[in-house]
């Protein structure tokens, strides 16, 4: 349990202070803003659903959801507030706003940075290939 709540956070919420001015410069980053998507990680696979309001993480091997609010601040980057998932996600989460940075797009995908908002540390970075 312990180790799937750390690999969660750390695939969620992977803190780094971003630097650049214009994030996702010279991507298609409107492409991406609702859809499918597929997260492989080392140890776990994720969906993504992600429409202009809400965006819902399914775990592949658990089958466990969690729920977040859409905030879109420019055309590259959004914010994620959790509104329902497993209990320890949400006692994280509470107060907290996960900001998602989209790097660079791929004609079925996009690599992306996550950090939590107003915390400085290391980037996470994953990609996410689009699904039917």
């Amino acid at each position: 349990m312990i180790r799937s709540l750390t690999l969660t956070i750390f695939i969620l919420a992977g803190q780094f202070a971003f630097s650049s001015p214009d994030p996702g410069k010279g991507t298609n980053c409107k492409a991406f803003r609702t859809g499918k998507y597929k997260l492989v990680d080392k140890e776990r696979a994720y969906r993504i659903e992600r429409d202009q309001r809400f965006q819902i993480e399914t775990d592949l091997s658990t089958n466990e959801t969690t729920k977040f609010k859409v905030t879109w601040v420019n055309r590259c980057e959004y914010e994620l507030n959790i509104i329902s998932g497993r209990e320890d996600l949400m006692i994280f989460f509470k107060d907290k706003t996960l900001v998602i940075r989209i790097l660079e797009t791929y004609e079925n995908g996009y690599q992306y940075e996550a950090r939590l908002k107003g915390i400085a540390g290391g980037a996470v970075v994953h990609t996410v290939e689009r699904i039917n």
